[in-house]
């Protein structure tokens, strides 16, 4: 669709054509929807998984103080509210950290678990806005037990929030925490890991 033809307007602060965007704060039973045109009053063309990705177009539109970036999925090209979009930075084994700011918890809900583990990463989050922490995948069991979280709305320009993968070990009903991996979602992109 041209861009005269386009609700909003245009925005051009990124990001840019090529980048490889992926599907961040989407709860795991839920999908991303591309859109012919951006605005939730156009027809679903494409659904990205919560751990899905798509690659920018490089167009971009302001619509109602929200924007929208043109992507394209597996399936076709659309667009998709740049809020549930992220570069992937760096993973990190921040386990010791996490430790260093109080005993890791433990519970008998996988889900509950790895948001203790949120509340906990973003105990020292300034501003008046908490960060929001939405179940991505899982949780699963195994050996071990696993749930992944998205943990964003960080009071940071460039920072849209971080993924924790929390593996658990089971003892009787109980999931103590063995080892969380982190992964920051960045805003405007990523240089050697490290957000932009």
């Amino acid at each position: 669709m041209p861009d005269a033809d386009l609700p909003g307007d245009a925005w051009d602060s990124g990001p840019t054509a090529g980048d490889e965007l992926s599907v961040v704060g989407v709860a795991a039973d839920d999908v991303l929807n591309v859109r012919t045109g951006p605005g939730v009053g156009f027809p679903v063309v494409e659904e990205l998984e919560p751990l899905g990705s798509a690659e920018a177009t490089g167009r971009g539109r302001l619509v109602d103080g929200g924007v929208w970036v043109e992507v394209t999925g597996a399936e076709a090209t659309g667009w998709a509210y740049v809020r549930y979009l992220a570069y992937l930075g760096d993973v990190t084994d921040v386990t010791s950290e996490l430790r260093g700011l109080g005993a890791l918890p433990s519970g008998t809900d996988l889900a509950d678990l790895a948001r203790a583990v949120a509340d906990l990463r973003s105990a020292g989050a300034s501003g008046e806005v908490r960060p929001q922490v939405v179940v991505v995948d899982g949780p699963h069991l195994g050996d071990l037990g696993e749930v992944t979280v998205d943990v964003t709305g960080m009071a940071d320009d460039s920072v849209l929030g971080v993924r924790l993968h929390v593996f658990a070990q089971p003892e009787g009903s109980t999931f103590f925490v063995r080892t969380v991996e982190q992964t920051v979602l960045c805003a405007r992109g990523v240089d050697a890991g490290l957000c932009v």
